[in-house]
């Protein structure tokens, strides 16, 4: 399965989580995304437990402008290999 295809399956599982009410209000007061679905960062902790560590998927997920996937992208990444430069 390509990075499309990931990305793609763990948008479906991020949907079903989706809380509107949240996303308006982060719209309204926060940093502007081109999606936002408004679910919070324990659950998407929740969603990410079963993947697998990897830094290519990662840096491809945090690329997107989706809030969740940018999150996700952070528990995703192997720590060890995160560069800061």
């Amino acid at each position: 399965m390509d990075n499309t295809q990931r990305m793609i399956a763990l948008l479906g599982r991020i949907r079903k989580q989706m809380n509107g009410a949240v996303s308006e209000t982060m719209s309204l007061d926060g940093e502007k995304y081109g999606l936002n679905y408004g679910v919070s960062i324990a659950t998407l902790r929740e969603i990410v437990a079963s993947e697998p560590k990897d830094y290519e998927f990662a840096k491809y997920l945090y690329r997107q402008q989706v809030r969740e996937l940018k999150l996700c992208a952070c528990h995703i990444a192997d720590a060890q290999m995160v560069d800061t430069h």
